[in-house]
């Protein structure tokens, strides 16, 4: 197990109510060694939109023995439309995280980054090692329907990443779909599907886990989905159909809602409850009776290795997702539709259920898939690759 390192890692996504792939694989780290969790670096709207905008002036918040999430400056808007500004921002920013490094004594440390426009950061911070960690198929955004100057930032992101592939020590991939790709790039790339916090998730199965309030007062069945409500991944023409077809059901997604304006105007059985703390999860999955992963079927999609599938099955709830590459193996625990009819049909054979033992083998399928044993993988990774270093 890697030990006594100092770890920065540039998020996606802010600390807090949604834990992600990142999140967790930090977490696990800490335990061994130091980390630096620096939130999203973000524009000065959407700072200001999430009240941050000078967070980045206080001192980073210790979460947990060894574990610090700070928030950076804000950066530039339409940074990804014009890559100029692009350099600026990350330029400004490595100022700040220098100063940060310096003043928590993060020296050599390993530089974990998520996001294609981090490579201007490469060399900047005296880290030792890159390690780009990849869980999107980036170029698969433009299989969505988006105004052409999102898909000017898309094309400019392809750009970035390939840049930060040259320029990585290592590099890890969610999927298999996203490993072969990458390797065309670097030599060093690994795969490391995503896993769940199981212990945690197997709580929604307890007597004992109480329903939270706001979803108790919904009518039942639910039919449920929690995790990121976005344009790019959600098929929004499904889940109205699916509240056409079950009307006498309650359809409840939960999180963070970047849906920009798009909503279920009409659907009254569709209810959106918004964020939830990471705690309260298991107490809001309890009350859904049908799981579902309504995605959209593209290259985007494809590339995925969602960990709320494996959340799900830890909660021994019955899944319903679409026929996107990467199941690992679980394709006895869920119900996998080909196409949008196939996906309502599946969730009546859901409702209908009436096997307690199916609950025992869900939890049981996904016992093995932890963050625990993710990151004992990684270490070594880059236990070897540091020892290459020398």
């Amino acid at each position: 197990m890697l030990k006594n390192e100092n770890i920065v890692c540039l998020s996606n996504y802010y600390w807090g109510p949604l834990k992600q792939r990142y999140e967790h694989i930090m977490l696990e780290l800490s335990k061994h060694n130091r980390v630096l969790f620096i939130e999203l670096d973000a524009d000065f709207v959407r700072q200001a939109s999430r009240k941050l905008l000078f967070r980045w002036l206080k001192r980073p918040e210790e979460i947990s023995p060894g574990f610090f999430v700070a928030t950076p400056p804000p950066s530039f808007p339409l940074k990804y439309t014009f890559p100029a500004l692009n350099k600026i921002s990350q330029n400004i920013n490595a100022i700040y995280y220098r100063k940060l490094v310096k003043k928590m004594g993060f020296k050599d440390c390993i530089l974990w980054v998520t996001r294609p426009a981090h490579f201007e950061l490469a060399g900047k911070l005296g880290e030792k090692l890159l390690v780009y960690d990849c869980v999107d198929d980036h170029a698969g955004f433009h299989l969505f329907n988006q105004p052409d100057l999102v898909n000017l930032q898309i094309t400019n992101l392809v750009k970035m990443e390939k840049e930060l592939l040259e320029k990585a020590g290592l590099v890890f991939t969610s999927s298999q779909e996203l490993c072969q790709e990458k390797k065309k790039y670097n030599n060093n790339v690994y795969l490391v599907p995503n896993a769940c916090d199981a212990s945690h998730f197997k709580k929604a199965a307890a007597p004992e886990t109480t329903i939270a309030d706001r979803i108790k007062a919904i009518k039942k069945p639910i039919i449920g989905f929690i995790g990121l409500l976005d344009m790019s991944r959600l098929d929004l023409d499904l889940i109205k159909r699916i509240a056409f077809e079950y009307r006498d059901c309650s359809i409840v997604l939960i999180g963070p809602n970047y849906l920009y304006g798009e909503g279920f105007s009409g659907y009254n059985n569709i209810h959106l409850l918004g964020e939830i703390r990471y705690e309260e999860i298991p107490n809001y999955l309890k009350a859904i009776d049908v799981a579902i992963m309504p995605y959209r079927r593209n290259e985007l999609v494809k590339s995925i290795n969602p960990v709320k599938l494996y959340e799900y099955l830890a909660a021994g709830k019955p899944v319903v997702c679409m026929d996107y590459a990467e199941t690992n193996g679980l394709e006895d625990m869920i119900r996998v539709a080909k196409d949008d009819n196939e996906f309502i049909a599946s969730i009546k054979k859901c409702l209908n259920e009436n096997d307690p033992g199916l609950v025992k083998r869900r939890i049981e399928a996904v016992k093995d898939n932890t963050w625990e044993n993710r990151v004992e993988t990684i270490s070594g990774l880059l236990e070897a690759q540091l020892k290459n270093k020398k």
